[in-house]
């Protein structure tokens, strides 16, 4: 959740979180803490940046039923960088969840197909609407990954439409093969 939300400036008025966005009058923050609840996770670790002390001071007024802590980096670091500074309190496997996002995807179903295929890494794909500026995936028959193809522009075609989302289960030894800056 470390993003400055320019694309949507004009909600987040440059002094409102992304997390903190209200859809039917709730933040959306609420819809991913229910949405997590609701398929058996019981610990949040929320890693903010830009405008963190909003969503500390939002965290700390509302009673959500669920272990939730925010780790706050100083500089942005991005996704990889944030998991980085949280290695130490991260499950064997974990999900990651961009804060900025809306899904009911089953993430149950999505955690039994991940240890179903003793996978290291699963993301959650779709078929996009606009393949030219997202991340395109080949797979495989058996569903493992091949290869990132990072905004093919007009080549999409030749990759097709299936595209990342961000939504991630990754077993913690990943992470010590990022950057620690």
């Amino acid at each position: 959740a470390g993003g400055k939300g320019t694309r949507i400036r004009a909600v987040t008025t440059a002094t409102l979180p992304k997390l903190l966005v209200p859809l039917n009058n709730k933040p959306l923050i609420n819809y991913t803490i229910e949405h997590v609840k609701n398929n058996g996770c019981d610990n949040i670790i929320i890693c903010t940046g830009y405008l963190g002390n909003k969503i500390q001071e939002y965290i700390d007024r509302n009673d959500f039923g669920i272990s939730i802590r925010l780790s706050r980096e100083d500089k942005p670091l991005g996704t990889a960088g944030a998991l980085r500074l949280i290695e130490n309190e991260l499950e064997d496997e974990f999900f990651i969840l961009y804060g900025d996002i809306y899904t009911t995807i089953n993430l149950q179903k999505m955690l039994h197909f991940h240890k179903q295929k003793k996978s290291d890494a699963t993301l959650a794909l779709h078929t996009s609407g606009h393949p030219h500026d997202s991340t395109v995936v080949k797979i495989d028959k058996n569903s493992k990954l091949l290869k990132f193809i990072e905004k093919p522009g007009d080549n999409w075609k030749k990759y097709g439409n299936l595209t990342t989302t961000p939504l991630y289960i990754l077993k913690k030894e990943i992470v010590s093969f990022i950057d620690p800056n």
